[in-house]
């Protein structure tokens, strides 16, 4: 509707129409954050304590959660981290006994 109403303003404009210049809607007043005029009638507050209103007990019916599969998710990563150090350790340990062994022969 908007994209209508640019393009008959558009097309208004071209043809030099002065009707089309001047905006068709009114624009919106301006918000201002001035306190109410004292002349102003008032009005009696409408809070009271609540003694009138009876509302029946709500029902939610609550989803059973599902199974939270983080500790899984922790446990698994732990193992592989053990995994991950003893394979190093592992590798150190022949990489060491193979620096070891070559530094005793004599070809060196």
């Amino acid at each position: 509707m908007a994209v209508l109403r640019l393009i008959a303003f558009a097309v208004a404009l071209a043809l030099g129409s002065a009707a089309a210049a001047e905006p068709t809607a009114d624009p919106p007043p301006a918000a201002t954050m001035r306190p109410a005029p004292p002349d102003l009638p008032r009005l009696p507050s409408r809070l009271d304590d609540g003694t009138r209103v009876a509302l029946p007990p709500m029902v939610v019916q609550h989803e059973r959660p599902g199974a939270d599969r983080r500790p899984m998710y922790i446990g698994a990563g732990l193992i592989a981290l053990a995994l991950v150090f003893w394979w190093n350790r592992r590798r150190r340990d022949r990489f060491d006994r193979e620096d070891a062994d070559s530094s005793d022969s004599p070809d060196r």
